[in-house]
């Protein structure tokens, strides 16, 4: 019923989310903060702290934000894209899958929090992978843009991905919510996708009416 890639991604999405709630979530819920910091702290570093969940309307903001994210990427690995290398996959699009939801249902209901300080600038476990496996999943478009959409080439991707790059910082030098930024990115892409794929499509039919040779359907 489904392609492979959704197969994949949601089989290793559902490990790495296993390990990262064990790890950030449900495992802080039963140790004191000194116990956790001796767990982690030898590898990474890390702290521990609480937070009081949000209004019941911001809560049901976050959720729905979540599950829209889970949503879209699982009818976009389901009808745009072709296949996934194992190391996309696994370093990919299941830590920005993963990632993406505990920082939501974190913010949401609020819970323990275990925060990797890497360079001492207290980045939460959860915001690591969402950073990592979007860094892997961009590498993994542009090695091969064909297996996400057969009609981008790479310079429509590398702009793509210096979009999702520039959105964020552009809006958080207006104090923008996450909400806006992870929506502003959403439309960024789709209608740079769009876009893209068009302006392909009307390139190639010009150069096969130029040469001679009849357009493709």
């Amino acid at each position: 019923m489904f392609k492979p890639p959704l197969v994949k991604v949601a089989s290793a999405s559902a490990v790495v989310y296993a390990i990262t709630a064990t790890v950030e979530m449900t495992a802080p819920a039963h140790l004191s903060s000194t116990e956790v910091a001796w767990l982690v702290k030898p590898w990474l570093g890390a702290y521990v702290h609480t937070f009081a969940p949000p209004s019941l309307p911001s809560a049901a903001i976050f959720v729905g934000s979540a599950g829209l994210f889970l949503i879209l990427v699982a009818f976009y690995l389901d009808h745009c894209v072709v296949d996934q290398p194992l190391w996309a996959v696994a370093g990919g699009w299941a830590p920005l899958l993963s990632g993406w939801t505990l920082l939501n249902l974190q913010s949401a209901f609020g819970a323990w929090w275990v925060s990797v300080d890497i360079n001492h600038a207290g980045f939460p476990l959860a915001y690591c992978e969402l950073f990592v496996g979007g860094v892997v999943v961009a590498a993994s478009w542009l090695v091969a843009p064909e297996l996400f959409n057969p009609r981008l080439g790479r310079l429509w991707v590398a702009a793509i991905v210096v979009g999702m790059l520039v959105v964020p910082f552009a809006l958080s030098a207006v104090n923008a919510s996450p909400t806006s930024v992870s929506l502003a990115i959403v439309i960024t892409v789709g209608a740079a996708l769009i876009i893209g794929s068009r302006a392909e499509s009307h390139k190639g039919g010009s150069t096969d009416r130029s040469s001679g040779l009849p357009a493709e359907s």
